[in-house]
């Protein structure tokens, strides 16, 4: 079972690098685009790409890399430039390391503190699973206290 939840999580880490790229293909057709962005976004897709065809995705950094990436895509409704910038400086940190010579003085740090956030974040959110179970969509949730809610809005009517 342990070989098979890696392949999940591989193809999940997988999927969420394809869905950048097609984000960055999309903005790289983008008509009201600023051109000057271009190269940054060129040499994210071009690191995504190293990184899907290599065996960085075996590692622990990738893994935390892609769970921020989809975290942030799913709960923005767009990836402002700041982001892009931070998303190329985490970028080299993974595939070059500490002594990218690309890198400014403080992105390793910075890429390290995001790589341990993401870690707690991951623990919490395993920690609240084991000790609630799954979370419930509103529907479920409503479905299964339709009584109390029923109740709740007959009372307040009646105000």
């Amino acid at each position: 079972t342990n070989i098979v939840f890696s392949i999940l999580k591989i193809r999940i880490m997988d999927r969420i690098i394809l869905r950048v790229i097609e984000l960055i293909n999309k903005q790289l057709l983008s008509s009201s685009r600023d051109p000057s962005g271009d190269f940054i976004l060129i040499n994210i897709r071009n690191g995504l790409n190293q990184l899907l065809e290599s065996n960085f995705s075996k590692s622990d950094w990738i893994r935390l890399f892609c769970r921020q990436m989809n975290r942030l895509m799913t709960n923005n409704t767009s990836i402002s430039y700041e982001l892009w910038m931070e998303w190329h400086d985490d970028i080299l940190c993974i595939t070059n390391g500490r002594n990218s010579k690309q890198l400014k003085s403080d992105s390793w740090e910075r890429f390290l503190e995001k790589m341990e956030f993401e870690s707690r974040l991951e623990q919490c959110e395993r920690q609240f699973q084991a000790d609630f179970g799954e979370r419930k969509s509103f529907n479920e949730l409503f479905t299964e206290h339709h009584g109390f809610f029923q109740n709740y809005l007959r009372k307040c009517l009646s105000l």
